[in-house]
């Protein structure tokens, strides 16, 4: 029975989180149609997994939801720290903003920052190829 109730509060969770996606998405104007693709990005916590890089590559080409740390950005582009992160004098920097503009750099644009994540959207056609 535990079982079931968890789902059923997973399944809840996921429509309130489209729904919330669909205002933010209202609300700035776009609609979601054959020519935007949307990519939701939640950037992981140090104690948290990232999505799978396989998961991140076909997500980052055709859109969905991913999770995305340093490490895993790092091994898909290998002068991330060059590219994307402004670093201090002790060498740190904010990882947020560095994923977010690498991200941006694979042809999204962000549009929303919302309680599930960063909302990207690109313009697709039914033309282009996922490959």
């Amino acid at each position: 029975m535990e079982s079931r109730e968890k789902s059923y509060t997973l399944w809840l969770l996921l429509i309130v989180l489209l729904l919330i996606i669909n205002l933010a998405l209202a609300h700035a104007g776009i609609s979601i149609n054959a020519s935007f693709r949307i990519l939701i990005v939640e950037v992981a916590d140090r104690n948290e997994d990232p999505s799978e890089r396989s998961v991140v590559e076909k997500s980052l080409r055709q859109g969905g939801m991913i999770k995305v740390n340093v490490e895993l950005a790092r091994k898909l582009e290998p002068g991330f720290d060059k590219l994307y992160a402004v670093s201090d004098s002790t060498g740190k920097f904010l990882t947020t903003p560095a994923l977010l503009n690498w991200v941006s750099d694979q042809g999204w644009e962000l549009r929303e920052s919302s309680v599930g994540g960063f909302i990207f959207v690109k313009r697709w056609s039914p033309l282009q190829s996922f490959k």
